[in-house]
């Protein structure tokens, strides 16, 4: 453990009537959400990782998240404090550069899975309530269609003497493991030219691709325009056939 966790884990105090009342007994549930229906291949896509009380508010001092992806699918690029809660400390909410679970051979990491931490910000007191709020998020870029998981890992037993877990760490109480349940996300990226998602390239999507031929972009985009260039053509026809069965 650091020592900016064992500071951060020791250096605790009673929650005041003016930041509301922290619940010794509640708990924090932690749930990747994302956002988006489906998303194409290439595209840069955010999963966020939020966090909710159980049920009484409770107070959000540390977190150890290992989580774990299909990495065929999936690119990790890194993690975005955008939009976080103010409580969350910039700096060191990220991956651990010196770590001991042996999860990240990289910075990000690139095997399928990693560990990073989420600091709270030293002196505030983040109290959580049933209300998710952001803690952070993780950007990946879609390397190929199908359906993905991003999964919170309950344990990650890479290296026996120090197996990764999910521990999230609050109350009034230094070092409190406080954590609730865990939600996973599925990521599904559709296949272009599946235009009435059945799950395969066929006849019937060529038929409505020929059907809109020549027909320009819209305000909303047009979807049997697959290269966004504007216009229905040749082009978009050989992607679909890129695609085909």
């Amino acid at each position: 453990m650091s020592n900016l966790k064992s500071a951060l884990l020791m250096c605790m105090f009673p929650v005041t009537a003016a930041f509301g009342q922290d619940d010794p007994n509640a708990k924090l549930n932690l749930s990747l959400v994302f956002p988006q229906q489906t998303a194409l291949v290439g595209d840069i896509i955010e999963v966020k990782l939020m966090v909710a009380a159980a049920a009484g508010p409770q107070r959000f001092v540390v977190a150890d998240v290992p989580f774990g992806w299909d990495n065929t699918k999936l690119q990790l690029l890194g993690v975005s404090l955008d939009g976080s809660h103010v409580g969350v400390m910039p700096g060191y909410s990220t991956f651990p550069a010196n770590d001991y679970t042996w999860c990240n051979e990289t910075i990000p990491p690139a095997d399928g899975n990693g560990m990073l931490y989420v600091y709270g910000v030293l002196g505030y007191q983040w109290i959580v309530t049933q209300q998710p709020d952001q803690m952070v998020k993780l950007i990946f870029r879609v390397i190929d269609t199908g359906t993905s998981e991003v999964v919170l890992f309950d344990s990650l037993p890479i290296r026996k003497q120090y197996p990764a877990s999910t521990v999230v760490y609050g109350c009034c109480f230094g070092g409190n493991d406080v954590t609730g349940t865990l939600t996973n996300a599925t990521v599904t990226v559709s296949i272009p030219g599946d235009f009435n998602n059945d799950g395969v390239v066929n006849a019937a999507d060529m038929g409505a691709l020929l059907a809109n031929w020549g027909g320009g972009s819209s305000f909303s985009g047009n979807p049997y325009d697959l290269n966004a260039d504007g216009i229905v053509n040749s082009q978009d026809l050989a992607i679909l056939f890129n695609y085909w069965g």
